[in-house]
């Protein structure tokens, strides 16, 4: 099984970024050795190799997501934090109150990436194409 995944990862990253930089190269690098390390773990996942398996599942699955998070802008990153930290609460409340919790601080990201962004070309989209 995780060799299947590895053709879609690759196949995602080199879609979605340029697969010249050396940080995309990197995170794929990384989780095709996440992958061989996880299939070198699967004959004993259920006994004693667990961790073989859990923490490049882990590293996989979170890696890209944090190369992409490291290099938003402050607005984002503060709205993200905010996010993840009313998350708990926000399971006990009703939907309504969850759109009214989360609203207004994609809003504040999206407005402060707006005047950031004033005067600015506007940028290629991605994948180029």
């Amino acid at each position: 099984m995780p060799l299947t995944w590895v053709w879609p990862l690759a196949a995602w990253a080199t879609a979605k970024y340029d697969p010249r930089r050396l940080p995309v190269q990197a995170v794929i690098i990384a989780a095709m050795f996440g992958v061989l390390i996880m299939l070198a773990g699967l004959p004993t996942v259920f006994r004693v190799g667990g961790l073989a398996f859990a923490v490049p599942y882990v590293v996989i699955q979170t890696g890209p997501a944090a190369v992409v998070f490291a290099r938003a802008s402050r607005p984002r990153v503060v709205g993200a934090v905010i996010l993840v930290l009313a998350a708990p609460l926000m399971v006990l409340l009703p939907p309504v109150l969850v759109f009214l919790t989360a609203a207004p601080v994609l809003a504040g990201i999206a407005a402060a990436d707006a005047v950031r962004a004033r005067g600015e070309p506007l940028q290629a989209p991605s994948p180029p194409g």
